[in-house]
């Protein structure tokens, strides 16, 4: 049950010190950098819209000739509209540092209490 306990909380601290991030450029700009290899890179994750208004996230496992691949999706370059990129967030880490000290705090807090109050 703790190792259950531990494996949530660490997935929970992996993913919220994350978030997805627009790029703001034309789309001849943004498919300009992708195709030069500035802008993605084999590893980065990301959520490409494409000109029909799909939506796909994937992580990109290559860039080469012309199109962005990842595990199950090949997109051409020349069809992407916009592109979120999935990037570090200092604000959702310090938030999420902040509630588990806070959570701790408070149980140790309620255990001391208890502990002294058993006393009398």
């Amino acid at each position: 049950m703790k190792i259950i306990a531990c494996l949530t909380i660490i997935a929970f601290v992996i993913t919220g010190c994350t978030t997805l991030r627009p790029v703001q450029l034309s789309t001849e700009a943004l498919q300009r950098n992708i195709a030069a290899g500035y802008l993605v890179k084999p590893g980065d994750r990301v959520q490409i819209t494409t000109m029909d208004g799909k939506q796909h996230k994937f992580k990109v496992i290559s860039i080469a000739d012309g199109t962005i691949k990842g595990k199950d999706v090949e997109i051409p370059i020349k069809d992407i509209s916009q592109v979120e990129k999935r990037t570090f967030s200092i604000g959702k880490t310090s938030g999420l540092a902040g509630g588990i000290f806070g959570v701790l705090f408070t149980a140790a807090l309620i255990a001391l209490i208890s502990l002294m109050t058993s006393w009398d």
